[in-house]
């Protein structure tokens, strides 16, 4: 077969239909160490400073938050893309 259509399988363990409560706590449960992880980092990262000033007023540091945030929670397409925004 040519290599364009080779594929690699993966076989993976799902949880069917979980309540939605089930569901977070896998989450939770799942990826915690690696928020933590990720949240210490930035918080070494961070100057300890009792004010920020965002140039570009509330929409910046709601970026500026929203960015962080997917950061940790492990979305980082979307962190890179709201870093650019």
């Amino acid at each position: 077969m040519h290599e364009l259509w080779e594929y690699e399988w993966v076989l993976v363990r799902c949880m069917t239909n979980p309540e939605p409560a089930e569901w977070l706590e896998h989450e939770e449960s799942a990826c915690r160490e690696g928020r933590l992880e990720r949240l210490s980092w930035l918080a070494q990262l961070m100057p300890q400073i009792e004010y920020r000033l965002f140039p570009g007023g509330w929409m910046a540091k709601q970026l500026f938050e929203e960015t962080r945030y997917c950061f940790v929670y492990g979305q980082f397409l979307a962190a890179i893309v709201l870093g650019m925004a």
